[in-house]
Order: structure tokens, then sequence, then C-alpha cells
């Protein structure tokens, strides 16, 4: 695909939209995920209380995430991406309330903020990127996926900052408050970007799906159109993938990467406090330093596939990677 410039990009009103909304969505959920870690970690016994929890969302994420992936693939992908701002502004008000009315937080309220936290995050972005990929042209995609990497990674960048700072001078309620305000901005401002549900006229099916056939006719599941449930829909995508043994490998393999971070987004606050002794203000240098390579990435990602396949770029990634390791 040819390379789309930022400027091409931002002509479009609902491009900006989506970059405002999803800054503030991302400064919101940025400080929530650095400020409770640091305040779990620091309770009594709380390395080990944020080792479970982290343990008990991924495997409730596991469970979860083929389900709603099909869901969102039989419903208005702009609906789904509402529902999730309004879950973020619900949960994170309902906290604050708690908070309030308890005096504070223990290692238990903490850790079901961090919970409601991460299943925002993960409601969200499957969600939006699906829309993204709807109702823009392919084109625009790598760019704008690119450049909303940036964006969101600068928002990022800029909630590891004040997640430092507020971390120490405000309550976690003020702070969940915040959040919940930031979670109804980016609803709002979604909710007016034009958007027609295409993909569920004539019965829904699975994208991943419908691209392949696409691409290789004949080559469709043995379960036709998709017409089903959701639960039909996720059968239908492991039938799919088990036909396809050294692609699901593959698939597996390239999440390696994610396993690594999301292990390191356990291991850094707890080694902040517990061998550097340290205190939050190295934390938030830390997620600084992350999110100033992931905009690097997004800057130089949409470049890179403009020129080269991504078979091409992928093994040279994990090349980079496992340099970096």
């Amino acid at each position: 695909p040819r390379f789309v410039g930022v400027k091409e990009l931002l002509r479009d009103y609902r491009i900006v939209r989506l970059l405002v909304a999803n800054s503030l969505g991302s400064i919101g959920s940025g400080i929530t995920i650095f400020s409770v870690p640091w305040l779990l970690v620091n309770q009594p016994g709380g390395s080990e209380a944020f080792r479970h929890i982290t343990i008990a969302t991924t495997i409730l994420l596991f469970l979860i995430m083929p389900w709603y992936g099909a869901k969102i693939d039989r419903s208005s992908r702009r609906a789904m991406v509402l529902f999730s701002e309004l879950f973020g502004a619900t949960a994170t008000l309902s906290m604050a309330l708690v908070g309030l009315a308890l005096g504070g937080f223990g290692t238990g309220q903490l850790m079901v903020i961090y919970l409601l936290g991460m299943l925002y995050y993960t409601l969200h972005y499957p969600a939006k990127w699906a829309m993204v990929q709807q109702i823009f042209d392919r084109s625009q995609y790598q760019s704008l996926t690119g450049l909303m990497e940036v964006q969101g990674q600068a928002a990022m960048l800029l909630a590891g900052a004040l997640g430092g700072v507020a971390v120490s001078h405000l309550p976690l309620w003020a702070i969940l408050m915040i959040d919940c305000g930031t979670y109804l901005a980016a609803f709002f401002i979604q909710r007016g970007i034009p958007y027609e549900p295409t993909h569920l006229r004539g019965g829904a099916r699975t994208d991943a799906v419908a691209r392949t056939e696409a691409a290789a006719p004949g080559e469709g599941t043995d379960s036709g159109p998709g017409r089903g449930g959701v639960l039909d829909g996720v059968a239908e995508g492991w039938r799919w993938l088990a036909k396809r043994p050294g692609l699901a490998v593959f698939l597996t393999a390239s999440l390696l990467p994610f396993i690594t971070v999301m292990t390191g987004n356990y291991l850094v606050p707890v080694y902040v406090t517990e061998t550097l002794r340290a205190g939050p203000g190295t934390f938030a240098a830390s997620e600084v330093a992350f999110a100033v390579g992931a905009m690097g990435a997004g800057f130089l990602l949409p470049r890179l596939l403009a020129r080269q396949t991504v078979g091409t770029l992928l093994p040279l990634i994990m090349a980079v990677f496992f340099v970096g390791l």
C-alpha cells in the first residue's frame, strides 16, 4: 500500500475526532495503569497480591477474548467502542465512590481497580481497531494505525509523567474521577463519528474469514456464512485455524514479544520498589522510556510497510527484539 502522510490523514475530521478521543482515553487509562500497580506493590504483601491479580486478569481475558472478538464481528463496532467508554467511566466512578465511602483503598480494592482497568483496555482497543479498519480506506489503514500508535503512546508518555506526580499528591479517588471524565469525553466525541455497520448486511460473519475467502476463493470454512450466534463464531474461528496449524504456530510465536512486555509490566514496579528502593519518579521514567520507544515504532513501521511485506519485516523486527533482550 502507498504511504499516506499525516497531513493528508488530518484533513479527515473523523480521524481528528478519533485521535482526540483516543488521547483522552489513553491519558485516563494510563494514569490508572501507572498509579494502581505502584500503590498496590507498596501495600504490605502487595507484590504477591499484584502477582495474583495479574495472573487472574490474564486468565480471564484469555477466556473471554474469543467470545468478545466474535461479538464485535456481529455487532455495530461503534456501539462496542462506545460501550467500552461507558464501562470505563462507570467502573472508575464506582471505585472512586467506594474509596470515598471507605476512607481509602485496601489491597482488595486496588486489585479490583486493576482488573477493571485492564478489562476496559481489552474491551476498547479490539473494537476500535475493528471500527477503524471498517470505516477508512485500505490505503489509509497502515498510516492511520501508526499515527494512532504514536498519538496513543504520546498520551501514555504524558500519563506516565502525570501519574508520577499524581500518585504523590492526589488521593486515588480523585485520580479515578479524572479518569471517569476522560472516558465520558471520549464517549461523546466518538458518538458523532459517521458510521454504517456494513458488515451486518446479509448476516454477520467474521471479517477474518471473509477476507480469507475473498483472497482465496474456495478455501472457506465448513460452516458457511456464519449466521449463528456468537459462540458459533468462536467455533468457526477455531475450525478455520485448526486447518492451518502452520499459521497457528506463526501467530503464537509472533505474540512472544507481547507476552514478554506483559511480564515486564508486572516485574518493573516490583523491581523498582523492592530492589532499587526507588520512588514513583523512577517508575514513571521507565513508563516514559517505553512510550518513547513505542512512538518511534509508530513513526517507522508505516513507512517500512509501504516498502516491504509483513513477511519480510517480521523476522527483522523479531531479530531486533532478540538483540535488545
